[in-house]
């Protein structure tokens, strides 16, 4: 998926859980998941401002992988 998304919306600071949850992708209906940025697992806490400046491709994409855990 490829959109823009905002850091800030209505003067609060998003995490990578409020971008998950825009989404709407169902990722906790799959089982336990980690969220993965350059071979770093990211909390989902991560203020996404704070990814974006920090882990951005030099093009300003960030590319995100989903990694489910084993059963």
């Amino acid at each position: 998926m490829q959109y823009l998304v905002k850091s800030i919306e209505n003067e609060k600071r998003l995490t990578l859980e409020d971008l998950l949850q825009r989404a709407n992708l169902n990722f906790e209906s799959k089982g336990p998941f980690q969220v993965v940025v350059h071979g770093i697992d990211l909390p989902l806490e991560t203020p996404l401002q704070w990814i974006s400046e920090h882990l951005s491709y030099p093009d300003n994409f960030l590319h995100l992988c989903i990694r489910y855990s084993s059963p």
